[in-house]
């Protein structure tokens, strides 16, 4: 591909969707830095692709050029030295490893001829122009073809409808149909985080009409420079959410919103009309914030009536070995310093694994009550039940 970045992604189109304008827009900003999450998230794709290639060169099916063994060796020395790297993540990418082997063998049993890509980048043309995608795994029969997406993040997907995912499909429909007569697409979003798998098929009659109805109208507006912003909850995934002036005069609205007759008190259709919109007014203040703050440090900006301060912070042991054996020294036995209890539930569930995890402990696993809070009536929670005594539901820490 000539270029290193598509304007409009697979993984933008949902933005896209929810506001046409913020492509465009973001496009033209830096890249911001990456968060703890995604960090970790682009490393746990990295560990899983390595995994996988390593396996399919093994078993001879390897379907792009490999590295060689000495660039190879040294690229999963690279990861395991990465700084985020953990146990835990890396057991998420076994996870993954795991799903994708389970998967290829099954394939392979009917279909030895299979192709087998990994990290394939493939074009969206004609639907999106200049447009391309990064599959993460793509498994190719005569027939049809297997589009697999990991994600390691918490909020759990499905691929049915799944833009992303079906752009995905798409450019491999578009890439192999020629050779392979492709009649099926068949999308899977695993999650290994929160053991979430989401298949979905669709034939490929069905994923071009949805290509040339929907993605390629609307790859057109938002490329056109003449589409519209439209602020809502989806601003928090858009690069220019904290200098966005529909968004600005959209959350404006909600404190000069004419509360009606003026009085010195705010009536309870008021109040409750505030609570409805305070989150994404806090949202919008705090994406603001972040953004000055990162433009101070980077840049050096001066904000008038604004500065920089260090947070409170409170003190701690720099060396706790070194601070152990200065009080044993001192007369203090281990009873006295060191307090002893259970690891937590997650590192409990990945040390017995789910099955003595469930035979061993599970009926003695109890979900404390929630407390009360107050949220709008769209909320798909059930609505609050309080106990027989109001005052105790309050006064619980």
């Amino acid at each position: 591909m000539p270029q290193a970045h598509s304007i409009l992604s697979p993984s933008g189109l949902q933005l896209a969707t929810n506001c046409e304008a913020s492509v465009l827009a973001g496009y033209q900003l830096p890249d911001e830095p990456q968060s703890e999450a995604a960090r970790k998230g682009t490393l746990a794709h990295n560990i899983t692709e390595n995994a996988i290639n390593s396996w399919l060169l093994s078993i001879g099916k390897m379907s792009k050029e490999p590295r060689d063994e000495g660039s190879q060796f040294e690229y999963s020395k690279s990861l395991l030295a990465h700084p985020d790297w953990s146990e835990e993540l890396n057991d998420r990418a076994m996870e993954a490893l795991y799903y994708a082997k389970s998967l290829i063998q099954e394939i392979l049993k009917k279909h030895p001829d299979a192709k087998i890509f990994t990290e394939l980048q493939l074009s969206l043309e004609p639907f999106v122009k200049d447009g391309f995608g990064t599959c993460d795994l793509i498994i190719i029969v005569e027939g049809k073809v297997y589009v697999i997406d990991w994600k390691f993040g918490r909020y759990r997907v499905l691929a049915e409808n799944n833009q992303q995912i079906m752009a995905y499909g798409l450019s491999a429909l578009q890439e192999f149909d020629l050779l392979y007569s492709i009649q099926q697409v068949e999308m899977h979003i695993v999650q290994p985080t929160i053991d979430n798998v989401s298949v979905w098929t669709l034939s490929a009659s069905d994923l071009l009409d949805w290509g040339y109805k929907d993605l390629k109208p609307l790859a057109k507006r938002v490329l056109s420079g003449n589409a519209e912003f439209s602020p809502g909850s989806h601003c928090g995934h858009c690069k220019v959410r904290a200098v966005c002036r529909a968004r600005s005069e959209y959350n404006l609205h909600i404190a000069e919103q004419d509360f009606g007759k003026p009085s010195d008190l705010l009536t309870d259709d008021e109040l409750a009309r505030v609570v409805k919109k305070v989150d994404e007014f806090s949202k919008w203040a705090e994406d603001i914030r972040s953004y000055m703050l990162q433009q101070s440090l980077t840049t050096g900006k001066h904000w008038s009536g604004c500065k920089i301060v260090e947070s409170r912070t409170q003190r701690k042991y720099s060396d706790t070995d070194l601070v152990a054996s200065r009080l044993a020294k001192n007369g203090y036995g281990d009873s006295e310093i060191f307090q002893k209890r259970l690891i937590n539930l997650t590192s409990m569930k990945r040390l017995l694994g789910a099955k003595k995890f469930g035979s061993i402990i599970e009926d003695l696993l109890v979900k404390p009550k929630g407390q009360p809070k107050l949220v709008p009536d769209d909320d798909p929670r059930p609505t609050y039940k309080p106990s027989s005594d109001a005052t105790e539901d309050f006064s619980k820490p």
